[in-house]
């Protein structure tokens, strides 16, 4: 079933609620957070590992909704809102540019790029996906992603190597 809304979210710090951190869809924005506390000790995506500092500090990020639209324009949406956060704060997590998600649960079978199947790439993916443009696409955004937060990513090694966090 396809809902009638989605809502485009902000992750942010509640010490600093004014910086959003990482912006995502989502089509029930009441339980998002608690996926994200979930997945942050399974996953070592640049959101995960900014809500595993804070949560291990014991702070829990906040969510907040930025835009309720229809369920149809939810890609457009999520992306103008990415493109317009990435002007206000340089150091968003956000890798992909948005639009990249299902919409609604389950699982695409073919690219949205090149149109090949996507198949289990590796031996204990639990997700399918395309063997020409994925490996590809995610060096590129790592890549990109790495270089525009060196400081950011040299500052976090030291506290993190230090013990500070």
């Amino acid at each position: 079933m396809i809902p009638k809304f989605a809502y485009i979210y902000g992750l942010y710090d509640p010490r600093n609620s004014n910086e959003i951190v990482y912006v995502g869809k989502t089509n029930n924005h009441y339980n998002r957070l608690g996926y994200y506390k979930k997945d942050a000790y399974k996953y070592s995506s640049p959101v995960n590992l900014w809500i595993r500092s804070l949560l291990e500090k014991g702070i829990s990020p906040c969510i907040k909704v930025l835009e309720r639209c229809k369920f149809k324009n939810w890609k457009i949406r999520e992306r103008r809102l990415i493109s317009i956060w990435r002007k206000i704060n340089s150091n968003l997590l956000n890798i992909l540019d948005g639009g990249n998600g299902t919409g609604v649960k389950g699982v695409k079978q073919f690219c949205d790029r090149c149109g090949t199947k996507r198949t289990r790439i590796f031996v204990k993916d639990t997700s399918l996906r395309c063997p020409v443009c994925r490996p590809l696409q995610k060096m590129s955004q790592e890549k990109k992603w790495k270089d525009a937060n060196k400081f950011r990513i040299s500052v976090y090694n030291k506290l993190y190597y230090s013990g500070a966090l």
